[in-house]
């Protein structure tokens, strides 16, 4: 029976707490290991009972890891505990139905617990947050999925526990054979190539592996997702006519669409009109919260001159893998759409003369998808494959501008803006020639609020990062392996922890440790039965300065003039990050300042030329008694004004009578007539305004 307060092993792994006056009357818990759950875990999965039960107080339950044998890429400190919730596996967070949040044991890096709050019992296990891993090499691993070649290939594998996407670029290679291990096996997935003109069905048979052998004359893309069910605009078998109408090569929704969307022609223009497009999965009834689901929401692979506008994709708590993807194709726009609470929002993948404008994307910041499993808002990757692809001297920019991207403010990891590119070495090779600074990006006036990362860059230099509204990211720049030089400038960052974190490699070289052995020894001395030592490796090179202004123009990073606008290891991660031309106020060089406090003492984007006050702050330049000078600073009164004509005490006589006299520039006179009547002095005195000289 139940025992209130008392730690419970259900399982060498697995431990069920239960606080006093959790429960009217006591059970008998039990915990059965089950396979029939949906796939997306990782370790075992229970079934706790008995099912259904309802707690009055939340009870703990902890998985260690310890008796755990963790699948092939795996890290430990990304594990969630989960519950299926509607079929799928949902991991716990805060105010949701299956708990209050999942914690690792403090302390580590590499948790050996993993515990979370539940207030029922029913099927828990292990989930991760999504990993993707990218190289060149032959076998890559990602939450227990793994990829292998026969051949030398760049792979970039994500993995969810609701997707799997597999990008392939072969360089050289002209084919490669391709094992994928650790898919579904709980029940009939489809495998995805390229678009849906080429798909495989993989069974609980196939016992959650596949062999294929691709053609590598052009970058793949592969994905999986649980039916083969789409939408298909374009091409002979059109279908825009079952949910709009059509004129000419233009398809304009009618109606919402609860499918996955394909643009299958060249020239192809989508207007949804405002309609949605959302999964065919129903978001939970009972409150919970939904993974992202798989595959994207509208596809267009290998096309070009195609248009997507007004679009509201996914939906609060249930929205796709990734909103669009664009996918090895030319001259396509979206645009004036909302992506709302998918994996990415927007995802351009080996495509050229691609726009994303004016857009909306969006993570709701209460649940679960949004704090765990959203993984950027919007991401350019391996634009270089087009470039080395295509032969062309210069392909088209990738242009992504005029955006608002919201992220939630807890969420640690996802980033606003995600540049990441294939290793140049690589594309270098595929193509013969120099892949520096190639394609071109331009990444210009969008805004980004929450989120781990502003901005993320990682083997992609020489993008245009211009204008962009960085607001309450935890991280406004992060820059990662070969993710400098950018052309990055006029941005407004105000992160919450971090302007700038530099992770790449140049700033991986530590200061050399000093000396902590416990028994000091001389250089050159050998204690007996010692072997010699080794010669000391000589000291590496200190980190190369990384500097991220551009041409004299720099940044904006929350401080104000006067004093220091940047200061290195402070508003970045390390001494050695620094911005020699920062801005002293949000949006300074549009009124046409110089970087740093000269031009600006007071730092209220007014330059002292213009300034009433250019010592105080006066954004709105307020002076009220109009003598040049600020409220903020006028603490000295105007002389009086000397009235020469008419003499005080004077009559007036008639009925236009004039004033002369002198008074300090632009300061305000008034001028007051008084009369005691004509009662002989028996009526009260009384006084108006007459006049306001300036």
């Amino acid at each position: 029976m139940l025992d209130e307060g008392v730690a419970h092993v259900l399982a060498p792994c697995l431990k069920v707490t239960v606080p006093h006056d959790a429960l009217a009357a006591s059970i008998q818990l039990s915990a059965v290991r089950t396979n029939d759950v949906p796939w997306g875990n990782v370790g075992p999965a229970f079934e706790i009972g008995p099912t259904g039960t309802v707690f009055d107080r939340p009870v703990t339950i902890e998985f260690d890891l310890s008796e755990i044998e963790l699948p092939p890429g795996v890290a430990p400190g990304a594990l969630r505990v989960g519950a299926v919730v509607n079929g799928r596996w949902v991991p716990l967070a805060a105010g949701t139905a299956g708990g209050t949040g999942t914690t690792a044991r403090p302390g580590s890096l590499t948790p050996s617990v993993i515990s979370a709050h539940l207030t029922h019992l029913s099927p828990y296990g292990l989930v991760a947050d999504p990993r993707e891993v990218s190289g060149v090499g032959r076998r890559w691993e990602a939450n227990g999925v793994v990829a292998e070649t026969d051949r030398e290939v760049y792979i970039r594998l994500f993995v969810s526990p609701a997707m799997v996407s597999i990008y392939v670029d072969g360089g050289r290679s002209s084919s490669a054979a391709l094992t994928l291990s650790g898919l579904p096996t709980d029940s009939t997935h489809v495998l995805a190539i390229d678009g849906y003109r080429e798909t495989r069905a993989i069974t609980p048979a196939d016992r959650g592996e596949v062999r294929l052998r691709l053609d590598l004359s052009s970058p793949r893309l592969l994905w999986l997702q649980p039916r083969a069910g789409t939408l298909t605009i374009g091409g002979s078998d059109d279908e825009c006519p079952t949910v709009g109408v059509r004129s000419g090569s233009t398809c304009t929704l009618t109606s919402d669409v609860e499918d996955h969307v394909v643009i299958a022609e060249n020239g192809e223009t989508l207007d949804c009109a405002g309609h949605a497009i959302v999964p065919p999965v129903a978001p939970p009834e009972d409150g919970g919260y939904q993974l992202v689901g798989a595959g994207p929401g509208i596809l267009v692979s290998g096309l070009a001159d195609v248009t997507v506008t007004r679009c509201n994709v996914g939906r609060p708590d249930a929205g796709f893998g990734t909103g669009i993807v664009v996918f090895f194709s030319q001259n396509v726009e979206v645009s004036d759409s909302v992506f709302a609470d998918n994996g990415y929002g927007v995802l351009v993948q080996a495509s050229s003369g691609v726009r994303v404008r004016d857009n909306r994307v969006v993570a709701q910041g209460g649940s679960a998808i949004g704090r765990v499993y959203a993984v950027s808002g919007i991401s350019i990757q391996d634009a270089s494959s087009t470039w080395a692809w295509s032969g062309a001297a210069r392909p088209a920019p990738v242009e992504v501008f005029g955006n608002t991207i919201e992220l939630p403010e807890d969420d640690r990891k996802a980033a606003g803006l995600d540049l990441r590119g294939a290793p140049l070495r690589f594309v270098q090779d595929a193509a013969g020639r120099d892949a520096q600074g190639l394609p071109p990006v331009v990444v210009r006036q969008n805004a980004v609020t929450g989120g781990g990362n502003g901005v993320a860059v990682a083997d992609v230099t020489d993008a245009e990062i211009v204008q962009n509204d960085l607001d309450g990211s935890r991280r406004g720049l992060l820059i990662l392996d070969n993710g400098w030089p950018q052309r990055f400038y006029h941005n407004n960052v105000a992160a919450t922890e971090m302007g700038v974190v530099d992770l790449s490699r140049r700033a991986s070289v530590e200061p050399q440790p000093t000396v902590a052995d416990v028994t000091y020894k001389e250089p050159g001395t050998v204690e007996p039965g010692e072997p010699e030592p080794e010669p000391a490796p000589e000291p590496e090179p200190p980190p190369e300065p990384v500097e991220v202004s551009y041409l004299g123009r720099g940044s904006w990073w929350n401080r104000s003039c006067p004093g220091v606008l940047f200061v290195p290891g402070v508003d970045s991660s390390a001494a050695h990050v620094r911005d020699s031309f920062a801005y002293g106020s949000r949006d300074a060089w549009l009124t046409g300042l110089a970087p740093g406090c000269e031009n600006d003492r007071d730092g209220d984007t007014i330059p002292d030329d213009w300034d009433n006050c250019p010592d105080v702050p006066n954004y709105y330049q307020e002076d009220s008694d109009g003598f040049a000078e600020g409220d903020a600073c006028d603490s000295t009164p105007p002389a009086p004004p000397v009235i020469m004509f008419p003499a005080d005490g004077s009559y007036l006589t008639g009925r236009m009578p004039m004033y002369q006299g002198t008074a300090e520039r632009r300061a305000v006179v008034l001028v007051y007539e008084c009369s005691t009547g004509w009662c002989s002095g028996e009526c009260p005195e009384t006084c108006w305004e007459v006049a306001g000289v300036h």
